[in-house]
């Protein structure tokens, strides 16, 4: 009876560390994907700037 209910419960202790693991690289990879789209972010801003300042065959200096 002890011997299953200690089996028991180091399975369950088992599975919630998996799972913590799992859960943990899970929001790793979203966060470095958010990163990576906040950058990507900064990028396009960057170019729809300077393709934004460039009006009648002249740059704006002041926006850029």
């Amino acid at each position: 009876m002890r011997t299953k209910l200690f089996l028991a419960f180091i399975f369950i202790i088992l599975l919630a560390l998996l799972s913590n693991i799992v859960f943990e690289r899970l929001i790793i990879e979203d966060f470095n994907d958010f990163i990576r789209g906040t950058e990507e972010d900064h990028a396009y801003w960057i170019m729809a700037t300077v393709e934004g300042s460039y009006k009648n065959g002249e740059w704006d200096r002041q926006l850029l």
